[in-house]
């Protein structure tokens, strides 16, 4: 009786109209975001699913947010590479046909002006990226804002940094916002030393090509099946797999320009998933975990920032900084955030690492450290493109936030002071970065 009443019941709900509360399909196997390796438009990161907005019975007094610049165009070098590639594809004598027959009506999105420079079209313009992030964090953090004050916005001098902060503050501000704003543009120079916002370039000792041999041995097979396929499909290019790496890269910087996919559907999601780990490979030995000097040259950013954090906003309650991928990457490993237990081998894909740069740098992508108030004590939050990441020996507070003291005695175990020993700077040369404290009003 018992096994027929059991029947009985699940036959009743085989035909019930009530709907699922919560989706038990994944939909998003892949996204072709996630393996750009940081040189396609913004994307989230996948995050652990806790709530982007402050946790119960806090409020946020104090914000800092260290971001890259918005979506791009190539560097002059790898644009001329890219367009060798595509002008040979163009000039070859072949009628373009299967996969590469929209190359007979394709045009190069790029002049040499454009080289460097921020992106202004299509959906991921970069100026539409800047200018979005600022209008959602005047939504986010207004309560911190007094149009009575000037807000200082800090950015590396590099003009796309430049052109993104301007995108932010007009957002955040308005049109008029260069009459409630400063902007502090840092020098992108070995002078400065620590006090700037491109620590490697400051760091005397630093060496991105120490391990360019083993990145490079990561195997080339995807590239190389990739360019069989597509002769095989469309022969008579005689693509080569260095020219697969080539277009590959190209797919995300045509998004950035003009959302246009085409050489992105010349690639399968196979073959974009070694693509994006060979480039984590490259940002992670040449200025992460990887390197040797990474922590040093990581814990400036993480040091001030802890500081101003123990400070408290009487010292300031927000602190916008615009710089490059590579520099972020270093504030992380500062930070102890995306670590791997063991080094990212070049022999395989490591699937599940922490360390994807197309979801930790992408372009436009953000770190924000909050300082939470909740009942009198002060908390310490990380959010990484508007996912909550907590730090791993520390998240003991509200929403798995971290004490501001216990922040700040792990930043400096993690990352001490010690990055002018360690760079070999001289003694004329700022060891410490303090233009958070004396920015030019």
């Amino acid at each position: 009786m018992v096994l027929k009443s059991s029947l009985l019941a699940a036959s009743t709900l085989v035909g019930s109209a009530v709907a699922a509360s919560y989706s038990q399909a994944s939909t998003e196997e892949f996204n072709l975001l996630r393996h750009l390796g940081g040189n396609g438009p913004y994307v989230q990161h996948h995050g652990y699913g806790l709530s982007r907005e402050a946790p119960e019975s806090c409020t946020i007094d104090q914000v800092h947010m260290l971001s890259r610049h918005g979506e791009r165009y190539q560097t002059a070098s790898k644009g001329a590479s890219e367009k060798k590639v595509v002008d040979r594809l163009l000039s070859a004598d072949v009628t373009p046909t299967g996969p590469l027959s929209f190359l007979s009506t394709y045009t190069w999105p790029a002049t040499d002006a454009d080289y460097e420079e921020e992106t202004t079209m299509g959906p991921y313009a970069g100026t539409l990226d800047a200018f979005s992030v600022g209008t959602e964090y005047r939504a986010r953090y207004g309560a911190l804002y007094d149009d009575s004050e000037i807000m200082p916005i800090f950015a590396s001098e590099e003009e796309r940094v430049v052109v993104t902060a301007h995108n932010f503050a007009q957002g955040f501000l308005g049109v008029n916002y260069s009459d409630y704003s400063e902007f502090q543009i840092i020098p992108e120079d070995v002078s400065r030393g620590a006090n700037t916002l491109t620590w490697k370039l400051g760091c005397n000792n630093y060496n991105k090509t120490l391990y360019s041999d083993y990145i490079d041995s990561f195997s080339d097979d995807y590239a190389v099946q990739a360019a069989d396929r597509l002769n095989t499909l469309a022969p008579g290019y005689n693509i080569t797999s260095d020219e697969v790496v080539s277009l590959m890269t190209l797919c995300g910087y045509e998004l950035n320009i003009r959302a246009n996919d085409d050489f992105c559907k010349l690639f399968t999601p196979d073959e974009f998933v070694a693509f994006g780990y060979s480039r984590d490979l490259a940002y992670y030995y040449q200025y992460g975990q990887g390197n040797n000097l990474t922590d040093y040259i990581g814990s400036v950013y993480a040091n001030a920032t802890a500081t101003l954090l123990e400070q408290g906003p009487s010292v300031g309650k927000m602190f916008w900084s615009f710089t490059h991928d590579d520099d972020m990457i270093s504030v992380f490993y500062g930070l102890g955030l995306f670590e791997t237990p063991s080094l990212l081998p070049a022999e395989y894909v490591q699937f599940g690492s922490p360390f994807q740069t197309s979801e930790i740098v992408p372009m436009g992508g953000r770190i924000v450290i909050e300082r939470l108030n909740c009942s009198g004590h002060a908390y310490a939050r990380i959010v990484v493109n508007e996912a909550v990441i907590p730090i791993t020996s520390c998240q003991s507070g509200p929403g798995y936030s971290c004490p501001v003291t216990d922040f700040k005695t792990f930043v400096n175990k993690r990352a001490p002071k010690t990055y002018g020993i360690e760079c070999g700077l001289d003694d004329d040369v700022p060891w410490h970065m303090w233009f958070y404290w004396n920015w030019n009003k």
